[in-house]
């Protein structure tokens, strides 16, 4: 699990792992391999993690989000649809680098399911105080016109 992990962002992480205990082929109702899914979150989290120790050591302010663009571009269809689950939940973080991160790759790699997670975004920020969220909106507004054409 990522390390800069709020508590309220751990949760759909919990849930995910409470599955894991199941048989291999449990399956979610739309028929996603649940420990598939888990797996490819799992992945997910640990080349972030790899990527944001790199990080300082390269004193390069892109690592993180060059390190995840190779990984998401490596992962073909199937994989991509079982770490969306992750992704909204770092869309939707406390935490601004994992939105940020996030949002890097929803806005990069198009991932149109993200469209309802961006708008809950939206109104997250909406709520928040400050310069920061005004210029993740704008972000997010962004993402959202790219995603409807």
């Amino acid at each position: 699990m990522c390390r800069n992990h709020s508590p309220a962002t751990v949760t759909p992480t919990i849930v995910m792992r409470q599955h894991a205990a199941q048989p291999r082929e449990a399956t979610k109702r739309d028929g996603t391999d649940l420990a598939a899914a888990e797996d490819g979150a799992r992945r997910l989290i640990e080349a972030r993690d790899r990527a944001i120790e790199m990080a300082p050591s390269s004193k390069q302010s892109y690592v993180v989000t060059d390190q995840l663009d190779r990984y998401f571009r490596a992962l073909d269809e199937a994989e991509r649809v079982q770490v969306e689950p992750l992704l909204a939940e770092w869309l939707l973080s406390d935490d601004a680098s994992e939105r940020w991160d996030a949002l890097r790759l929803v806005d990069h790699f198009a991932i149109a399911a993200m469209r309802p997670t961006l708008l809950d975004l939206d109104m997250k920020l909406a709520r928040i105080p400050g310069p920061g969220a005004v210029f993740e909106r704008e972000r997010v507004a962004r993402a959202l016109a790219d995603l409807s054409r």
